[in-house]
C-alpha cells in the first residue's frame, strides 16, 4: 500500500464521527466565506456572518459531548473534586489555576459538573471571539485562524488554559483601546 492510500485511510477514518465531519463542514464554508469576503469586503455582512459562525462554536463549546477532547476525561474527574461554592464555600480550592476552580464551584452551584467545565469553555470563547470582533477588520479571517490555532488547543483541549488565553485576550484589548 503507497504512502498516499494510508493518509487518505487514515484520514477517512478520521472523519467516521458526526462530529469530525459536522466540524469539517464547518470550517470549509468558513473557509470559503473568508476568502469571498477578503476578495471583496462587505463588513456589514462580514460582520453578521462571523457572528453565525462564532454563535455556533460557542454555542458547540458548551453544550458539546465529554469525550471529544483527549483531555475531556481528565477535567472530568478534576471538576468531580471541586464542590459547588454554595456546599462548601471555599474560594480557594487548588494550589494553582485557583481563578478556574474558583468559576468552576461557582457554576456548579447551578449546573452539573462535566456542564460548568464546558459552560466556562463556551463564556471563554465567547470572550475570545468578542474581542477579535471589536479588534480586526477581516473578521472572518481572523476567525479562520483562531479556530485552528487557538481554539483547538486551548479552549477545546487544555480548558484551563482557555481562561488563562482569555484572561490575555482582555490585557490586550485594554491595552489597544
Amino acid at each position: 500500500m503507497s504512502r498516499l492510500q494510508i493518509i487518505f485511510l487514515n484520514f477517512k477514518s478520521s472523519l467516521m464521527g458526526y462530529y469530525s465531519l459536522g466540524f469539517l463542514c464547518f470550517f470549509s464554508a468558513l473557509l470559503v466565506s473568508s476568502l469571498i469576503f477578503y476578495r471583496k469586503p462587505n463588513l456589514k455582512v462580514e460582520s453578521k456572518l462571523y457572528w453565525a459562525y462564532a454563535l455556533v462554536l460557542v454555542t458547540f463549546s458548551a453544550i458539546r459531548p465529554i469525550g471529544l477532547s483527549r483531555d475531556d476525561l481528565a477535567y472530568l474527574e478534576i471538576s468531580k473534586n471541586i464542590c459547588a461554592i454554595t456546599e462548601c464555600m471555599a474560594l480557594i480550592q487548588s494550589s494553582r489555576d485557583w481563578g478556574w476552580y474558583l468559576i468552576i464551584s461557582i457554576l456548579k452551584s447551578v449546573l452539573p459538573g462535566e456542564h460548568a467545565v464546558l459552560v466556562l469553555s463556551g463564556i471563554c470563547t465567547f470572550i475570545q471571539l468578542l474581542i477579535i470582533d471589536r479588534l480586526c477588520r477581516q473578521k472572518l479571517l481572523a476567525l479562520t485562524l483562531f479556530i485552528p490555532l487557538t481554539y483547538l488547543y486551548f479552549d477545546f483541549t487544555l480548558l484551563r488554559a482557555g481562561l488563562a488565553l482569555t484572561v490575555f485576550f482582555i490585557a490586550f484589548y485594554r491595552d489597544w483601546e
